[in-house]
């Protein structure tokens, strides 16, 4: 039985702001130029995340989203403002993933609430403080942390003019087919919410 690796329920970035992105990212380069930089062409808001999975298990989760699009049918969804995740799997508090956060959006947040009260089963090994984001950089080495703490005040100014509005039109199901594998997430299940 095929499984797939990091998987999680995303919203795909409007593409209308696919070039703000890229200007975005540039300007984030002169800080934390040793930053592991998310692809554009695969921009996208993360909702839940599910981790390891099987095919089997995908397309279940593919059916829960499907039956419960109502809860979040026509809701625009507006991203800025700088959030940080830091390393679980270190001793010491360490910047490990520079993203945008969800400004507001009871629906949404409603919507992953819904997740985890009903796909907890999917998700057993992940115990962070996850909140819907939007990654835009991994500070995955020693220097790009030290960047990120010497400009982190700089970055924030950046990342709070930041004021992205878009209204969801489908969910995805995305995964990687190994676990170390480096190339963007595949999209797995799509939902329409049109």
């Amino acid at each position: 039985m095929k499984e797939y690796f990091n998987c999680f329920i995303g919203v795909p970035l409007n593409s209308e702001f696919n070039s703000e992105l890229i200007q975005l990212q540039k300007d984030l380069r002169q800080y934390i130029p040793n930053a592991s930089f998310t692809e554009t062409n695969t921009s996208h808001l993360t909702l839940y995340y599910l981790g390891k999975q099987k095919q089997t298990s995908l397309e279940e989760v593919g059916n829960f989203i499907h039956e419960d699009t109502d809860i979040i049918k026509g809701e625009k969804i507006q991203i800025g403002e700088q959030g940080i995740f830091y390393s679980i799997h270190r001793a010491t508090k360490t910047p490990y993933v520079v993203y945008l956060k969800v400004r507001h959006s009871d629906k949404l947040f409603d919507l992953k609430e819904h997740f985890g009260s009903h796909l907890e089963s999917y998700n057993k090994d992940d115990d962070r403080n996850f909140v819907p984001h939007f990654t835009l950089a991994r500070l995955r080495n020693t220097k790009s942390q030290v960047e990120y703490d010497e400009n982190s005040e700089d970055i924030n100014l950046i990342l709070s003019k930041i004021n992205w509005t878009f209204k969801l039109k489908e969910i995805f199901i995305y995964g990687k087919p190994s676990i170390n594998s480096t190339k963007t997430p595949d999209i797995l299940y799509k939902v329409p919410l049109i």
